[in-house]
């Protein structure tokens, strides 16, 4: 098991799926001793898990202690050679803020909690496996 921080997390409003990039800057493959190890796994079809512990910032309503995947299909990196491509994947439309309570996975959260749309930084723990 590791422990680590996303740079930011949104849920991609067609799926409900949580989606993880790895922002990387002007160097992709540059990563950390950590990310060495669960990057490759994550870029997988196979993937792993995630356990969110905490977050920081945003409006992505993330319950604690929820278990997410993460696998080859919702985890990418994203640096400035390849924004481009980035933005491409997440549809005709680009990357776009889902407006308040659209798509919220829990009716009931909604209005206590801020809808889903771009996050901010989110704590995790990953565990192999998926």
């Amino acid at each position: 098991m590791l422990r680590g921080r996303f740079d930011i997390v949104f849920r991609d409003p067609s799926t409900k799926q949580l989606v993880f990039p790895e922002l990387k800057g002007d160097k992709l493959e540059a990563l950390t001793k950590g990310q060495k190890v669960y990057v490759p796994m994550f870029e997988s079809q196979a993937g792993g898990q995630v356990r969110i512990v905490s977050s920081k910032g945003g409006k992505l309503y993330l319950p604690k202690n929820a278990v997410e995947p993460v696998h080859g299909r919702n985890f990418l990196r994203v640096g400035s050679k390849n924004l481009t491509e980035f933005t491409g994947v997440q549809g005709p439309g680009g990357v776009r803020e889902v407006p308040e309570g659209e798509g919220h996975p829990d009716p009931e959260a909604a209005g206590a909690a801020q809808a889903p749309g771009a996050g901010g930084r989110q704590a995790a723990q990953a565990a192999q496996g998926a």
